[in-house]
């Protein structure tokens, strides 16, 4: 849907739900690039700092976005490009329950937190202090979530 050449490759993306969006950043420029797929439309957002990709909302109209250099959450709308800060914080990941309610994000490395999706009521739900936690994925009912705990060393073969 896009290229980039190598020496500014993409950093992030993410399409939205309807599949009607692709959303991406690229490493040289603080822009967020907004992309309608079926009508090849382009909007380069510039920010004075750099935002990239998390998720979207399922309205379709909203992003979650990471502020890169300090790791935390802001919601977007993409009609007026408003930006609303949901956590204070670093943030290693992050994942939007289906039904919009809630939004799952690790915390350095070893702890899960859950917020609601307006970024009220944040708490953590699990702590692994020997382990470091990835790949959030919410259950399509929104009920349930996976994640991978990663313990011991990674070694090059």
């Amino acid at each position: 849907m896009t290229a980039n050449p190598s020496e500014n490759s993409i950093s992030a993306q993410a399409i939205s739900r309807d599949g009607k969006y692709l959303t991406y950043t690229d490493f040289l420029s603080r822009s967020l690039y907004l992309l309608a797929i079926d009508s090849g439309e382009l909007r380069q957002l510039p920010f004075s700092t750099q935002y990239q990709p998390v998720d979207w909302f399922a309205d379709g109209t909203h992003l979650l976005l990471e502020n890169v250099p300090n790791g935390e959450l802001w919601k977007m709308s993409i009609m007026d490009s408003s930006l609303r800060k949901l956590w204070t914080g670093t943030v290693g990941l992050a994942a939007i329950s289906p039904d919009d309610s809630n939004i799952a994000f690790v915390v350095a490395e070893h702890e899960i937190w859950l917020m609601g999706a307006d970024g009220g009521e944040p708490h953590k739900i699990l702590t692994s202090p020997d382990a470091s936690l990835s790949g959030l994925a919410w259950s399509p009912t929104s009920q349930r979530l996976a994640y991978l705990r990663m313990a011991g060393t990674a070694t090059n073969l």
